[in-house]
């Protein structure tokens, strides 16, 4: 006899091996899609190129007016930033030498005197130019509260302190996340004012001041120039940061005028090295290493 219940266990066999079919297709199919759209958004933003015209500082016209920028924007002033830091140097340093991974001007109105004085932020356990400075001569104390290294003297005359520099005083200060710090952390923070009372240096001359803070100088150069701390130092060696989330964007202009004011408080630049320039719509990146001797400065008035 036919038995037809085989014939619909045979249909309904196929029946689901088509909708199996069927289904891991589609899963496939999502998945590729997927994949596509993550590849797209990874070379939109982070690639070393984009297509003609997604440069946004290519936007910005040459002669731009940095009065105008429009209210809540942000791109202009990094655009700016640079253009900034393309111009010739202010400050023409015959005697240029590397002091480990920093340049110091050693031109006979500039240099470090015979009983120099020289702060240094941010070691991240390269002591080269803090011994190079050791070698001139000079008293170094070394900063840097990222590396958990407790107090201790590194050289003869190299100090170490676990301490950082900031805008205010902060004993639970929380960094931001990035490759110096990969670990949540609290550190102990200080302005430079505090610190110099805290060593006992309010009258004496600093004759190089380093900090490079990973994003954090912008408002700590505004400190120092309103602590009035100017004319007690003889040169700046620092490195402008401009994250994606650092200085914050509503920020920007201030951090722009701050750069630019620089000038005529004293402090002409000898040397700069711009590097890692990213223009994009969500991820913005530009840094760039910068020397200033400070005309202003008056060595006869502290020790």
């Amino acid at each position: 006899m036919f038995d037809d219940r085989s014939t619909k266990r045979g249909g309904d066999c196929c029946l689901t091996t088509n909708v199996r079919s069927r289904f891991s297709c589609r899963c496939l199919l999502l998945v590729a899609i997927l994949l596509l759209v993550l590849n797209l958004c990874f070379h939109v933003y982070y690639s070393d190129s984009l297509p003609p015209g997604m440069d946004f500082c290519k936007l910005l016209p040459q002669d731009f007016d940095s009065s105008k920028v429009p209210n809540g924007s942000w791109w202009q002033y990094i655009c700016l930033f640079e253009r900034y830091f393309d111009q010739p140097l202010e400050h023409n340093c015959i005697d240029s030498r590397m002091m480990g991974n920093w340049k110091v001007c050693f031109d006979e109105t500039s240099a470090p005197r015979k009983s120099c004085l020289v702060y240094s932020f941010g070691i991240a356990n390269d002591f080269s130019f803090d011994d190079a400075m050791e070698a001139e001569g000079c008293t170094v104390y070394s900063f840097d509260p990222s590396m958990g290294v407790d107090d201790h003297k590194h050289g003869l005359n190299v100090y170490f302190k676990n301490l950082g520099l900031g805008s205010q005083d902060m004993d639970n200060f929380s960094p931001r996340t990035d490759e110096y710090v990969s670990i949540s952390q609290k550190w102990k923070i200080r302005t430079l004012k505090s610190i110099l009372i805290m060593l006992g240096h309010e009258k004496r001359f600093i004759d190089v001041l380093k900090f490079d803070v990973e994003g954090y100088e912008w408002e700590i150069m505004l400190n120092i120039m309103k602590d009035g701390l100017l004319p007690q130092i003889g040169q700046i060696l620092t490195e402008w940061h401009i994250f994606a989330d650092l200085p914050p964007r509503e920020s920007l202009h201030t951090s722009f005028n701050t750069v630019t004011s620089l000038k005529q408080n004293g402090l002409k630049l000898f040397h700069k090295k711009s590097f890692y320039r990213v223009h994009r719509n969500r991820f913005f990146n530009s840094q760039c290493d910068a020397g200033y001797v400070n005309t202003a400065s008056d060595r006869n008035k502290f020790q």
